[in-house]
């Protein structure tokens, strides 16, 4: 067990290390998506994009069934960006539209969507855009959800420094023997560039509302750029005059009700401005950061190794019931109670809920590209099940920095 090095990992409550490897200093960045592809696996165990290269497209279909099944494919953009996009060449609303879950934008990602499809005659079999491309599978008569999926398949290549090669292959073959690790809400969960969901959602659960507008404004990351960083530092005390940059689209959006709302209190300006799923990822990602925490706090009091597969964490929420010392340790901490979860203000209950400590990797594979010119390109493949994240596994690979693993 080792502490990390890492103020960003600090910050999200991934505190330690639990598997005997070393670092691998020499890791590049991620150039491309295709060096990090992640594949949906649905509840018989096949991976979505089987079900594409089995079925027949075509242009237009008739309905047969309440939802249209998609197998959407997206290119180093958000799921969020990917679903308006599909929404917009659809013509449906937000909530015609289910997914299982949320998957990495700086990635090439398949995964299931459900789209509500009534009263419509015919919808295309392929949907193309730039960074987006969907393919309909076939008809179901229910929404999708979280139980529809297994899990996920990662195909990632990694490249180094050839003199660190070995240190790698060392690193797997602990890996492969331990097959468990901590199961860490990863750093996508909190933002890739700029993460700060969870702070977000300790200001809603604490009704600091101008605090809340703050967050998403003014905190500035050195992993955006120059013109970003700058607009961050005096958008506040410029508000209404305080264009934001292109590609910002919350805080556009906020700009937006500030100009032409003349509004000037931040609880109706949030409430304007900020659809109510991103309310919900902002409070969820609070809580994903309080399980970090708590699972911290058992490592670090060696708990976790008493722990297997099938003992959990009960992640606090409203409606919390059992609360083991970590968790009372946590919440005090945090100054925050189960009731805060309970906000009535924007009439949303986010519940307790129970997540596994451990994360087990199934069918980890390794195979060497190329190793010359002092350079190593390795593919690195496993199956994790839904939830689990494929950075925390990278993490412990490879200890490297995570601005390099996302």
């Amino acid at each position: 067990m080792d502490r990390t090095q890492y103020e960003l990992e600090r910050l999200l409550g991934i505190n330690y290390y639990t598997l005997n490897a070393v670092e691998i200093k020499s890791l590049k960045p991620r150039q491309t998506p295709e060096e990090f592809i992640v594949e949906e696996i649905d509840r018989n165990n096949i991976a979505v994009t089987e079900y594409v290269t089995a079925t027949r497209r075509l242009q237009s279909k008739p309905v047969n069934g309440i939802y249209a099944a998609y197998v959407l494919c997206k290119r180093g953009i958000s799921t969020l960006k990917a679903l308006q996009i599909l929404r917009r060449k659809l013509h449906v609303p937000e909530h015609y539209v289910t997914i299982a879950g949320l998957k990495d934008a700086n990635a090439l990602t398949c995964q299931l969507v459900h789209v509500n499809i009534t009263h419509k005659n015919y919808i295309p079999g392929i949907i193309w855009d730039d960074n987006v491309k969907a393919f309909l599978i076939g008809f179901s008569n229910k929404p999708l959800s979280r139980g529809d999926l297994w899990g996920n398949k990662f195909t990632i290549i990694l490249i180094l420094g050839q003199d660190e090669l070995s240190k790698l292959l060392n690193n797997y073959n602990v890996l492969k023997k331990e097959n468990m690790l901590p199961a860490y809400y990863g750093y996508q969960r909190f933002g890739t560039r700029r993460p700060i969901t969870h702070i977000i959602g300790k200001y809603i659960v604490k009704r600091e509302w101008c605090s809340t507008l703050k967050s998403i404004i003014n905190i500035p990351f050195t992993t955006e750029n120059e013109r970003i960083v700058r607009w961050r530092l005096y958008a506040w005390s410029l508000r209404k005059d305080s264009k934001p940059p292109s590609r910002l689209d919350i805080e556009e959006r906020i700009y937006s009700v500030l100009r032409e709302e003349r509004e000037s209190y931040c609880f109706n300006i949030l409430v304007r401005s900020i659809p109510r799923i991103l309310f919900k990822l902002f409070l969820s990602a609070y809580q994903s950061y309080l399980f970090n925490y708590i699972l911290s706090l058992k490592i670090e009091d060696q708990t976790y190794n008493s722990l297997d597969i099938n003992d959990n964490i009960i992640v606090p929420g409203y409606k919390l019931g059992r609360c083991d010392r970590h968790c009372r340790y946590a919440l005090e901490n945090e100054n925050v109670t189960s009731k805060d979860f309970y906000v009535k203000e924007l009439k949303m209950k986010t519940f307790s809920y129970k997540r596994q400590t451990k994360m087990y990797i199934y069918d980890p594979q390794i195979r060497v590209l190329e190793a010359s010119n002092n350079i190593a390109r390795v593919l690195l493949s496993f199956r994790l099940r839904k939830g689990m994240y494929a950075t925390m596994v990278l993490r412990e690979l490879t200890r490297a920095n995570p601005l390099v693993l996302t």
